[in-house]
């Protein structure tokens, strides 16, 4: 077990300050004698120093993905600027290159054999744009007048996928790229006619690349459409309308949160989940290797405080964990088992003020509290 297996060999507790993971690979973000570091463990291996030390204030929390066969990608955000490494596979990270984003917004993608992928948008004026990098050569995919969540995708083929939000007004897009170049984006939701805002979208794709997951809300239904299989409504959330706007040609209604933070997740035998809040909830829609999606699943009743901190696996079988940082600032997870139950989410780590969003690792919750890094 891997958290068995890092507390033989590295010695638990750690310090850190947040941690990213991505398959069986952490990443972390500490504080040395000589300043802040950020170091990346696989399946329990030793820490390999990625970035730093540096001694500017923070060195701002990592984020990776990584490929089955050893290949990563690492970025530390730094407000609206990051520094980017690549590990090849069996190697070691290359020299670090700067990406220009708005802050937050860099998604990033590894495949077998060295490939990377990199989705980011930034704002220049009144406008923004949003781009793609695969290879090592930038695209400009679309320019947009506001943003909302963006998911990428790499293929061991080199087929990646990307997908983006519009959210004044509402607009999903999604892309590929094929042989060396991005396709014209496909339209998969417009609100531009209803007056709905509904901004959640998400992107996964299955650990061995044949099969992606794309999930989005759009005219009060989320929405999934896995490869090869016809587009599905799987959930019709109920609508509160928070507030009303009154215009001098109509009465619109207003949805500054109506579904947002989507996650999802897909197994090599189909098997998949979906994760979304409302004001209402937290709910979970999944589905084994028969493609049966099952009714919602409310895992939290009430607005959650702390907003899109779920996060979500799921194996082959249909097994899916779940966890999330409520608002008192404990780490909660829940399972579903292959047979669709679905157990009482249990209480991980009891309340900490600086508790931060959890994570999954082969099967396990990672989180850091306290200057440590927490694995169950």
């Amino acid at each position: 077990m891997l958290a068995a297996l890092l507390a033989t060999t590295l010695a638990l507790p750690i310090s850190a300050t947040c941690a990213d993971t991505d398959g069986d690979t952490i990443a972390i973000t500490r504080d040395t004698p000589a300043g802040w570091v950020i170091e990346t463990s696989t399946a329990g291996g030793r820490w390999e120093r990625v970035l730093g030390p540096t001694t500017r204030t923070g060195a701002g929390c990592a984020k990776i993905a990584a490929a089955s066969d050893g290949t990563l990608v690492l970025a530390r955000g730094d407000q609206d600027r990051s520094q980017v490494r690549v590990r090849r596979p069996g190697g070691t990270f290359g020299l670090p290159t700067n990406v220009r984003h708005r802050e937050g917004a860099l998604h990033l993608a590894a495949a077998p054999g060295g490939q990377v992928a990199m989705l980011w948008n930034d704002w220049r004026g009144t406008s923004g744009d949003v781009f793609a990098r695969v290879g090592g050569t930038t695209t400009r995919l679309a320019r947009v007048r506001s943003f909302g969540p963006l998911g990428l995708t790499l293929a061991p083929d080199g087929t990646a996928t990307a997908v983006w939000n519009e959210s004044e007004p509402a607009s999903k897009q999604v892309a590929e790229f094929r042989a060396g170049h991005w396709g014209r984006p496909v339209e998969l939701y417009s609100g531009r006619h209803n007056g709905w805002s509904d901004s959640g979208v998400a992107l996964a794709q299955a650990p061995n690349g044949r099969r992606r997951l794309l999930a989005w809300m759009g005219a009060r239904r989320l929405r999934v459409s896995v490869a090869g299989e016809p587009t599905r409504t799987v959930a019709e959330p109920r609508v509160r309308h928070l507030s009303v706007e009154i215009t001098a040609s109509r009465r619109s209604v207003v949805e500054p949160w109506s579904v947002e933070a989507i996650r999802s997740a897909l197994a090599d035998d189909g098997s998949a989940a979906v994760v979304y809040e409302t004001p209402d909830g937290l709910f979970a829609v999944t589905r084994g290797p028969d493609r049966a999606w099952s009714p919602p699943h409310v895992l939290v009743r009430g607005a959650l405080e702390h907003r899109d901190t779920a996060r979500v696996a799921v194996a082959a079988g249909g097994r899916t964990r779940v966890t999330w940082l409520p608002g008192d600032g404990s780490i909660v997870a829940a399972a579903r088992d292959a047979d669709g139950r679905w157990d009482t989410p249990a209480v991980l780590s009891p309340p900490r003020e600086d508790a931060a969003t959890p994570h999954l690792a082969a099967g396990h919750v990672v989180w850091t509290a306290d200057g440590t890094l927490h694995i169950r």
